[in-house]
């Protein structure tokens, strides 16, 4: 429980690929979603918009969906 917002958040690994599944209980917060530095990310999101940036070399995932899923391949 963050602040009135519940958050949970679930991985899988199949070989080179981290699913991370990410879903909150309230509308209108805005999740980061952060891989390591020179990985590979793909995302779906429930609805919503997300958008994404590079920082310091490392794409940043940002959203208010209720749920988004990163696909990280390892390099």
């Amino acid at each position: 429980m963050i602040g009135d917002n519940s958050i949970s958040i679930s991985y899988s690994k199949e070989g080179e690929v981290t699913r991370i599944r990410v879903k909150q209980e309230q509308e209108g917060w805005t999740l980061e979603l952060i891989p390591s530095e020179g990985s590979e990310a793909v995302y779906e999101a429930s609805g919503e918009d997300v958008t994404q940036e590079n920082r310091d070399g490392s794409p940043v995932f940002s959203t208010s969906a209720k749920e988004i899923v990163l696909e990280i391949n390892s390099k």
